[in-house]
């Protein structure tokens, strides 16, 4: 059967799970050839050699005729692609018009489909059939194949249509090669040949062999379940050769060896079952005993469906054009990280080469062992499942939902599961292998109506005492104004002793706010004192005994204000020359300005911070040569200051330094997206290994009631330029992120400000809500918003009577919060006439 013609061409034209078939026929018949009854001697004859050789039947005709077969068989990438090629096409047409339908119907499937026409000749002259295929070979073939794919189509089209000539032209095709006069003249060219026999038993030739009726039916029972084995198991072998050698679908490493050890056990048991057709026949009483030998089960049509167990085969199904939409997004996107990663595999190594675009990201995936899938939605998880070797894994801003089926990930020691659907729980025992937060609904920006049209560009906001906020200086603004923290209204105070600007103020103990130097008329000379109880401004009895603007000013423990550095020219605009290195104090009890020592280093646009050991870091900064990474520490005790051997990673400039609870300092931005931890035991710096999501300067940044940090606005490049006219500053943000320092990861906010802010102001008002006001960028100089946090409480305990909640300070945070973690209950409730919610 193996060798037959006949055999390869039903076996290759045979549908499967992943495959559909239609094979067309052309036939023609002729008289059947009858044989006489045969004059046999058999008296002298052993019956049983008799049997042995010539079984139970003689042949009492044959049906002679010539056909011709056409199958055209399409392999599908899916079993949807060919349950969906099932629904919309029929095979039910003539041959003629069947080229043309299958070339409309996989034209939107994938370009791995595959279409293969198979020929087959009974009787004539078989060897012309190569005429169809255009080969010029001597061997004379019944059957014969060609195979293309949905996206070269033409070599089959053609094939098609030579087999339509071929099957119909009656002078040069295959009827022409059938002779009437075959059966007169036996050596006419191209006769019939025989398509079936007719048989008869022996003793309706009343020839008797002794063989008892339930020896012969058992005999034929057995020789025909033998044959049925047989068949199956040679359909099977065929199958499963298809996809470990020629196959559509791609098959995984261990699927290949499923497949191939499936193929040799077929193989085997082919050669048993011939073996025991044959001891079948030549001795026909083992017939039973060969049937036996056959007892090891064949597979079933489940051992051959192919389910995807590697991403290329994954990816496969998602380029197909009937991919689910989640499967399609999913690999799209994971093509394009992994051509991000390695680039140079996606380069075809020659003009006119293809690449295997789904296995070199396999391979890019497999070499992995960190990826980031941030702010992309995996629709489809399972490809990424396959990945269990991973170590680190980013899917923050994903909309995921369900991360249990993770928990398989046993070498996984990150992740990121930020901002992602609400409720999902991390899918480990160890929550710190997961990284979680969310900041897209417990936060929002509020806008606020200015009772003032002033704008603020390079001011300060300064809370007093009574939580209200001192809005002072600005570019040509002389008046200062009041935020009320209860009513959330600005109202016009008195005006300063001097329009400033990129000056500094700082709240002194007794209440009062300090305001230094900065750019403006006499600005950057002169220093003045905000009186909280008498609401006006004063100059200080002594004027600071150097220039400066952009420099800092550091309330110090014993109460007096550390001023360092800055511009020192007064002019409004920066040369880069201008840095000074000089530091002085201001003492609130004498009013006065003393020297001491300088910076080692001249600095503008520096930062500095208190730490807790009360000693003063100073970061970055302009100068001459640009901006600095080195940093400076004073000693208010011994009054000196020393240079940190550590430097910072990054030259920064109007970068932010906030001191974290740990009493740690991050150090973000200075016109770039990086990060770093200052250590003040250690006095190093350590780089973060992620950053911020934008890269920014002349922004704001503020720590939080629950450890983290806040950062604002800011824009991308430095660009030295300042506009008042409200036009749109290049590389502006209006985004804002939240800097976690247990997993010291940068998140960002889902909301925005109201528009892009550089050079504002951002100044707590109370733990988690930061009044922000002017700047550049659209209409920001006019305009203020209010940001607020809320962080939900894991266990709240206070008394009620009578549905009143004493409550001390900053009620609308504690309520707010409360109500947040899902305590719905309480709807109504009165604060001494404070706040109703």
């Amino acid at each position: 059967v193996q060798a037959s013609a006949s055999a390869s061409f039903l076996n290759a034209s045979h549908s499967d799970a992943f495959s559909i078939s239609a094979i067309y026929t052309g036939t023609y018949f002729f008289k059947n050839r009858i044989f006489k009854n045969p004059k046999l001697n058999i008296e002298n004859q052993n019956m049983e050699q008799w049997r042995e050789a010539c079984g139970t039947e003689f042949v009492e005709q044959q049906s002679l005729g010539a056909k011709l077969f056409f199958s055209i068989r399409i392999d599908f990438l899916s079993e949807e692609e060919k349950n969906s090629f099932a629904a919309s096409f029929s095979f039910d047409t003539p041959l003629a018009s069947a080229s043309a339908s299958v070339h409309r119907a996989v034209a939107n499937l994938s370009k791995k489909t595959r279409v293969t026409i198979n020929v087959l000749q009974i009787g004539g002259k078989v060897d012309r059939i190569t005429e169809i295929f255009q080969t010029k070979s001597k061997e004379s073939k019944a059957y014969q194949f060609v195979q293309c794919s949905s996206g070269q189509l033409e070599q089959c089209q053609k094939v098609l249509e030579q087999a339509v000539s071929y099957a119909t032209d009656t002078d040069t095709g295959f009827p022409s090669q059938i002779s009437p006069d075959f059966l007169s003249n036996p050596t006419a060219d191209g006769g019939p040949a025989v398509l079936s026999s007719t048989t008869q038993s022996y003793r309706t030739a009343n020839i008797f062999i002794e063989v008892t009726p339930e020896l012969n039916s058992q005999i034929k029972l057995s020789r025909q379940l033998i044959s049925q084995k047989y068949e199956t198991a040679y359909k099977q072998y065929t199958r499963v050769g298809r996809l470990t050698r020629d196959g559509v679908i791609r098959l995984s490493p261990r699927q290949r060896e499923k497949f191939v050890s499936m193929e040799n056990h077929l193989f085997d048991f082919l050669q048993r079952a011939a073996d025991a057709s044959m001891r079948c026949y030549e001795t026909p009483k083992q017939c039973g005993a060969a049937d036996e030998d056959l007892s090891d089960s064949l597979y079933n049509e489940s051992d051959f469906l192919v389910e995807p167990e590697i991403f290329s085969q994954y990816c496969d199904l998602g380029q197909s054009p009937l991919a689910q939409k989640s499967l399609s997004s999913t690999i799209v996107n994971m093509l394009r990280v992994a051509q991000q990663l390695e680039p140079d595999l996606f380069i075809p190594p020659y003009e006119g080469a293809t690449v295997d675009v789904c296995h070199a990201a396999e391979l890019v995936y497999a070499r992995a062992t960190s990826l980031s899938f941030s702010g992309i939605h995996l629709e489809d998880l399972r490809p990424l499942l396959l990945m269990t070797h991973l170590k680190n894994l980013d899917l923050s801003d994903g909309h995921i939902q369900d991360f249990s089926r993770f928990s398989t990930f046993i070498n996984l020691e990150k992740l990121d599961m930020r901002n992602n659907e609400p409720g999902a729980a991390c899918p480990f025992a160890d929550k710190t292998r997961c990284i979680q937060a969310d900041f897209r609904t417990n936060n929002s920006f509020i806008p606020i109506h200015k009772t003032t049209q002033i704008p603020r560009i390079s001011h300060t906001a300064t809370q007093l005492d009574n939580d209200d906020i001192l809005i002072a200086g600005g570019m040509s603004v002389l008046r200062a104004e009041i935020y009320d923290a209860k009513t959330g209204e600005f109202r016009l105070i008195g005006e300063q002793c001097q329009r400033r600007y990129y000056h500094s103020a700082t709240k002194l103990n007794n209440g009062n706010v300090l305001l230094v130097g900065g750019f403006g008329k006499n600005a950057s000379e002169s220093a003045e004192v905000f009186e909280h109880h008498g609401v006006k401004f004063s100059l200080t009895a002594q004027a600071p005994l150097f220039n400066r603007a952009q420099h800092t000013a550091t309330l110090l423990s014993d109460g007096r204000v550390l001023i360092v550095g800055g511009w020192s020219n007064t002019l409004g605009f920066f040369t880069g020359m201008e840095a000074t290195s000089t530091v002085e104090i201001y003492d609130p009890q004498t009013q006065r300005f003393t020297q001491v020592d300088s910076m080692n280093t001249p600095r503008a646009s520096h930062r500095a911070i208190l730490l807790k050991n009360n000693k003063v870091l100073i970061t970055g900064g302009y100068a001459p040569e640009g901006s600095l990474t080195t940093a400076e520490i004073y000693d208010p005790v011994k009054n000196e200051w020393l240079l940190v051997n550590s430097h910072m990673h990054y030259g920064r400039s109007e970068h932010t330094a906030t001191l974290l609870q740990n009493g740690h300092v991050l150090i973000a931005g200075g016109f770039t997206n990086q990060a770093e931890i200052f250590d003040p035991k250690t006095e190093t710096f350590n780089m973060l290994a992620h950053t911020m999501n934008e890269s920014r300067g002349e922004h704001e940044a503020l720590p939080l009631s629950d450890g983290r940090v806040v950062i604002f606005g800011g824009r991308q490049e430095n660009l030295f330029n300042v506009d008042l006219d409200g036009k749109t500053v290049e590389g502006g943000h209006a985004t804002a992120e939240i800097f976690d320092p247990n997993s010291m990861l940068f998140t960002k906010l889902g909301k925005q400000m109201m528009g892009p802010r550089t050079i504002f102001t951002a100044t707590q008002v109370t733990p988690n809500r930061i009044l922000l006001v002017g700047g550049m960028g659209g209409l920001a100089s006019y305009s203020a918003e209010l940001f607020e946090y809320a962080f939900v409480l894991k266990q709240l305990n206070f008394s009620l009577e009578d549905s009143r909640i004493q409550v001390h300070k900053y009620p609308y945070d504690f309520i707010r919060n409360f109500i947040q973690g899902n305590h719905s209950r309480w709807r109504q409730t009165h604060f001494s006439g404070r706040l109703r919610s």
